[in-house]
């Protein structure tokens, strides 16, 4: 791959955001008193949402009309917020899809902000892998170093193996029995020689198909991923591994530069070393792989999800306003839980491929955020979303924090999500009567 330019790598916010394609998507049921609010958010956008979704779940008041006065697209959808929130994305254009509750407001340029967390979370996520391959071939030449003498000796030991279809060796010549095997792979002996350059031009005067085959690839000698380079498993003309010893055993998959490293260096000190020609066939499946492996690892960078860091409500008491805050960031940064209060986003073909949200009484968006999060962690967007503290304030927050982490609780061990439904609505109607 070239490099990008500086230039080419720059962009400007607004253009992250123009290429967001966003669709915002908001639950509501009887939530005539605050639609109006969160859509008025929603406007504050850099780029205009490829759509608003309002999905009413049976709203008895001007819920739908107050929705469509602001411009948004209405569906109507079987009550409950899981069942909603299935509807929306499910009808949603975009890209991405945002779920914002109806008693929410976004901070304004949301869009900008949401784009830049997604670049900042795929830059870090490709800085990590970088330094866990990094690690991983430390670990492994380090270990690769203190094995080459002894391995080096069992292979001298054990003589050359059987040659396979009809190939024969000597010390320094490689020979066929018939022109059609030169384009197949076999077993050959090298003698010792300077530099790795030498030993891959003795392999593909030998092997001129092999050689056209894996032009560039410094020749078609090759090792095991399993071993790394410089590791003693071959394969013979059947593709299949030699293992350690050189004979002829279980297949694997190998590197094309690796067997020239462990031969070069081999020779360095003044030994022969056993090595393998593989098939043209090989090669190129294997090129393949290479590619998909590299396809996979470019989508594993790309993030999937996210949600903004904290919440605000409108609490009267400026304790407990800072101190909700405060928990529900704590929480969201140290334990990649993040609720539905925080404005989710997630991409599209991801919620198709896992299937959205379960369509439980409760817990919906909780659920949801357990299984992304396995993957991997969510892009944050470091401001707050502005939320209705009406819970805290008509239950009382200690109460109401109490009631939810009991709830957690009974759902970690294992009880229905309808039973939490109904312990949580017995709850809240209690308190209410105190």
């Amino acid at each position: 791959m070239g490099q990008t330019s500086c230039k080419q790598a720059q962009s400007s916010p607004s253009d992250d955001a123009s290429a967001l394609q966003l669709s915002v998507i908001i639950p509501a049921l009887n939530e005539s008193a605050c639609i109006a609010a969160a859509l008025a958010s929603v406007r504050s956008a850099v780029v205009a949402p490829v759509d608003v979704l309002v999905v009413d779940g049976g709203s008895m008041d001007d819920t739908v009309q107050v929705a469509q006065q602001h411009g948004a697209k209405v569906i109507r959808a079987e009550r409950g917020r899981g069942r909603q929130m299935n509807a929306g994305w499910r009808s949603a254009r975009g890209d991405w899809c945002l779920f914002l509750h109806s008693d929410s407001q976004l901070p304004p340029r949301y869009d900008e902000r949401i784009a830049a967390s997604l670049r900042a979370a795929q830059q870090q996520q490709q800085q990590q892998q970088q330094q866990q391959q990094q690690r991983r071939g430390a670990r492994w030449a380090s270990r690769r170093v203190c094995d080459a003498d002894t391995e080096h000796a069992d292979r001298l030991a054990a003589g050359p193996p059987t040659p396979a279809t009809g190939l024969a060796f000597s010390a320094t010549t490689i020979t066929t029995t018939t022109a059609s095997q030169a384009s197949r792979g076999g077993w050959f002996q090298r003698s010792t020689t300077s530099d790795a350059s030498t030993a891959a031009s003795e392999t593909s005067a030998a092997f001129p198909a092999a050689e056209a085959t894996a032009a560039g690839a410094q020749g078609a000698v090759g090792s095991c991923d399993g071993c790394g380079p410089g590791g003693g498993k071959h394969r013979d003309s059947s593709g299949k591994c030699g293992g350690r010893g050189g004979s002829p055993g279980a297949s694997c998959a190998g590197e094309v530069e690796a067997e020239v490293w462990r031969r070069s260096r081999t020779a360095a000190q003044g030994r022969g070393g056993w090595g393998c020609v593989r098939e043209p066939e090989l090669l190129q499946q294997q090129q393949l792989q290479k590619q998909q492996h590299h396809q996979q690892q470019q989508q594993q960078q790309q993030p999937t999800w996210g949600a903004f860091a904290t919440i605000q409500t409108d609490l009267r008491n400026p304790l407990l306003r800072t101190l909700l805050s405060t928990g529900v960031e704590l929480r969201t940064r140290l334990r990649h839980r993040p609720y539905g209060d925080q404005a989710l986003f997630v991409r599209r073909d991801i919620l198709e491929a896992c299937g959205g949200f379960v369509e439980w009484p409760l817990l919906e968006d909780f659920e949801l955020v357990q299984r992304l999060s396995r993957d991997q962690p969510p892009a944050l967007v470091d401001a707050p979303i502005a939320t209705s503290g009406r819970r805290w304030q008509s239950v009382g927050f200690l109460r109401t924090t109490l009631i939810n982490q009991a709830i957690l609780l009974a759902y970690a061990a294992g009880v229905a999500p309808e039973t939490l439904a109904r312990w949580y609505r017995d709850a809240k109607r209690a308190v209410a009567r105190d």
